[in-house]
């Protein structure tokens, strides 16, 4: 499959999406607004369009029905790298992590009714505030939180000598560590933690931050663990964590079992006993032991979805409603090399105008299939930001972007204009980088292509790159790539900062892909940051910030989204009914409300 394939594809359905645009679908239009993917603000915002087909459930809250035990056969899609939270590079690591080890404190839970506003609760902490003038918080250790019962760690209790011990190995190796911390980073909020007596801790921060839940809160952050890990114990190789599972086994390549911990703080949770996380790298693979039901949840392709649920109709499939807050996304960047010929803000915007955002959605999210089942869909585009982040985002289609509103719509003539003002006057050939093993990483770089040779204007070489070259080159490479880069992931997190902190905010992340703050950008990211009012804060983002980035565009997202669905198997109880802010699911948060449905007759 190549680009010319694609070339023919969008051939063959721009056709059928224009008069889908003109028409009753509405693919896009303007009644299409956030609230109806399922992230706005009422209850009646958050209601999907009825479903026509048949096909789709709702899921329930049923937290009031569990009955605990059994085992949950889940999967995972990648082999790790190491079992060390802070040591490991693949985002693998981190949900490992977040089964086991805890946080101060974690994100509160939310249901299709009541949005999570990416607000926090205590996890080690059992409590916690803020001085007025935010540059001081105090966390109460939550006392007898008991560390895993197997050696070294032998079932002791947390205390503040673990807290201080892992904050330090967190700036000492953390991938993360410079999003966090003021020492690693200037840009960075958490000055130090200390601990005036056994049971309390006290961050003090450089300056206020909006943000401040989120960095003692989020998984990818500072987890807790064991002192013992000094010399004791290879962290790297095993974990003994306090929270609500354990690991009793991992082989690499093969899979890992976790166990519900039996002291942990919360009694009576998790309901399941066991958790099974085979390592599935294959999709078909993954896709029959779903369909067989060996594995109860898995991400089925769009594609995929009719056939599968046709296939095996006891199988639940469900709009994801409001699982769009918080979700990171993909965007296309620039090279920064002197000279390069994207240092023009004329080209820039002529590749985001070469994007047809609709037809991208309508691809890889099989809307047109969907809606001539019958199945409900809602699509947004992105700007900057995730429209998950309901009362930051703008919408590009309307007027709320200023000037850079222009740069979000599909006008190949004006794109051409553009390029020829910048002095561009035959195809530009350049080089488009990807990486090899992101699940849609070689698909879209071929859309990309199809879409910016469509017109003539440029001439694409694929580049595939293996892990290791993407970690150096793109993700720590500082935007020193040659030519165009997709599939460049902007974080989640639970706060809207996370959207901006890893890739935007030159010196806040070794992953900013920018060699030099962003004029008038940079600035405004840090104001929002330091911005405690939140009425003020969301005006900077819309008003300023989003505006600002739409005129330069320093990268270009990738289209947008429509309403997903997932499908999972009717026993995993709670599954789509119970989600956090930032990344969805969480083994602290929701997976301790899964439970086997089947024991309920």
């Amino acid at each position: 499959m190549n680009a010319g394939y694609w070339a023919r594809v969008f051939r063959q359905r721009t056709i059928t999406r224009r008069r889908a645009l003109a028409g009753s679908l509405g693919l896009g239009g303007a009644a299409l607004t956030l609230s109806m993917i399922g992230c706005g603000g009422s209850n009646n915002e958050n209601k999907t369009t009825s479903d026509q087909s048949g096909l789709v459930t709702t899921p329930s809250d049923t937290r009031k029905s569990t009955k605990p035990g059994g085992t949950w056969p889940y999967y995972i899609n990648r082999d790790l790298d190491g079992l060390d939270q802070f040591a490991g590079r693949y985002i693998p690591v981190n949900n490992g992590g977040t089964h086991v080890y805890s946080r101060l404190l974690k994100n509160k839970i939310g249901t299709r009714d009541a949005i999570p506003d990416g607000s926090a609760e205590g996890d080690a902490a059992q409590s916690f505030d803020i001085t007025p003038d935010g540059l001081r918080v105090t966390f109460k250790l939550r006392p007898n939180m008991k560390f895993d019962q197997r050696a070294p760690t032998n079932g002791r209790a947390l205390d503040t000598q673990d807290v201080l011990w892992s904050w330090e190995k967190f700036k000492r190796i953390a991938t993360s560590a410079a999003e966090v911390s003021h020492e690693k980073n200037p840009v960075s909020a958490v000055e130090s933690l200390t601990a005036p007596d056994n049971s309390t801790i006290v961050a003090k921060l450089a300056f206020p931050t909006a943000a401040w839940q989120m960095l003692f809160s989020y998984g990818r952050y500072l987890v807790i663990q064991p002192r013992e890990g000094e010399d004791k114990i290879d962290l790297r190789q095993d974990m003994r964590g306090s929270g609500a599972w354990t690991l009793t086994s991992y082989q690499p390549s093969v899979g890992f079992e976790w166990r519900k911990n039996p002291e942990w703080y919360m009694q009576g949770l998790p309901l399941f006993d066991v958790i099974k996380q085979p390592i599935i790298l294959e999709y078909a693979s993954g896709l029959s032991q779903f369909k067989a039901g060996n594995i109860w949840q898995y991400a089925v392709k769009p594609e995929d979805m009719i056939a599968t649920k046709k296939e095996q109709s006891n199988i639940s499939l469900i709009t994801r409603g409001n699982l769009g807050i918080g979700q990171g996304f993909r965007i296309l960047g620039f090279s920064q090399r002197p000279g390069a010929i994207y240092g023009d803000a004329r080209v820039r915007r002529a590749v985001s105008m070469l994007l047809d955002r609709d037809l991208w959605i309508d691809t890889f999210y099989n809307v047109s299939s969907f809606e001539k089942q019958g199945l409900p869909v809602r699509t947004a585009w992105y700007s900057h930001i995730h429209p998950g982040f309901t009362k930051y985002w703008s919408d590009p289609k309307g007027s709320e972007l200023g000037e850079g509103a222009q740069y979000f719509k599909y006008d190949p003539a004006e794109a051409k204009k553009l390029l020829r003002a910048a002095g561009q006057s035959g195809p530009i050939e350049t080089v488009l980088n990807f990486e090899r093993q992101q699940p849609l990483g070689p698909r879209q770089a071929e859309v990309w292509s199809g879409f910016l040779q469509a017109n003539g204007d440029f001439k694409i070489t694929l580049r595939p790159l293996d892990a290791d070259d993407w970690l150096q080159q793109v993700h720590i490479g500082q935007g020193l790539w040659e030519g165009l880069t997709s599939g460049i992931h902007i974080g989640s997190g639970p706060d809207i900062d996370g959207q901006f902190a890893a890739r935007y905010i030159f010196g806040a992340s070794q992953y900013c892909i920018f060699r030099q703050p962003l004029p008038v950008i940079h600035d405004l990211l840090q104001r929002q940051r330091q911005e405690l009012d939140v009425e003020k804060r969301i005006k900077l983002v819309k008003n300023d910030i989003q505006m600002e980035l739409a005129k330069q565009m320093p990268a270009v997202p990738e289209a947008g989204l429509a309403e997903e669905f997932d499908m999972f198997w009717p026993q995993l109880g709670n599954f789509g009914a119970l989600f956090t802010a930032g990344s969805g699911y969480d083994p602290q948060e929701n997976f301790i409300y899964f439970w086997d449905q089947s024991k309920k007759a």
